[in-house]
């Protein structure tokens, strides 16, 4: 079996990767819920990882001696495209992946035999501000990039990851809760973030 049990096989650009069964986390109207599973992943963001992968092979042309942070690395699909699609030779980019989830570390580490990229891939099980705090201040490595994508607001991140990342590096943020930060939902805006919004033409820019 490729996959443990409760988890199917997707591929995503050029990775294979064991995630869970969409069709055990349906809502009643169908639609697969990724916050209802064990371990995050999301389809709708492919996109936002193939972006992430052909910056990296931009950065690749400047400078040779990357590192990659990827904190909240849920199922690992996006350092595992990273190391196969913008780095196959697994020479350049050093990739430390991690979750806070323990399930997330055991799929992560499933992943990556999957795709045969052990070499300069190193996970850690741990929180993500605490992870970078560790990679820094501990040991002495600036990562040159480092990617937030939570599920939900990156905001509790920020400040660990912009104090973490190496001078003239680049910190990616991904935002998955706009609708509620936006003044959509005011009670959930409330009760997740103690703020009381309204919908305005500027609202997608305040949620930022």
């Amino acid at each position: 079996m490729i996959c443990p049990n409760g988890y199917i096989l997707a591929v995503e650009g050029l990775a294979k990767i064991c995630i869970p069964d969409p069709q055990l986390y349906r809502r009643e109207n169908g639609l697969y819920e990724p916050s209802w599973a064990p371990v995050f992943y999301n389809p709708k963001m492919i996109e936002n990882r193939d972006i992430c992968v052909a910056f990296l092979k931009m950065m690749l042309e400047e400078r040779r001696d990357i590192v990659v942070l990827d904190p909240l690395a849920a199922t690992g699909v996006r350092s595992i495209r990273i190391a196969l699609e913008a780095d196959p030779s697994r020479d350049f980019i050093a990739l430390y992946m991690g979750d806070i989830s323990l399930n997330a570390v055991e799929i992560m580490r499933h992943n990556i035999e999957l795709n045969n990229i052990n070499k300069n891939v190193f996970i850690r099980h741990a929180d993500a501000n605490e992870f970078i705090y560790q990679l820094v201040k501990r040991e002495g490595i600036a990562p040159s990039y480092i990617d937030i994508d939570p599920f939900g607001s990156p905001a509790p991140f920020v400040y660990a990851a912009l104090n973490g990342v190496k001078r003239d590096g680049v910190v990616a943020l991904t935002a998955t809760d706009l609708a509620v930060l936006e003044g959509r939902y005011k009670s959930k805006l409330f009760r997740r973030y103690g703020v009381v919004g309204v919908k305005a033409v500027q609202s997608k820019d305040i949620a930022l």
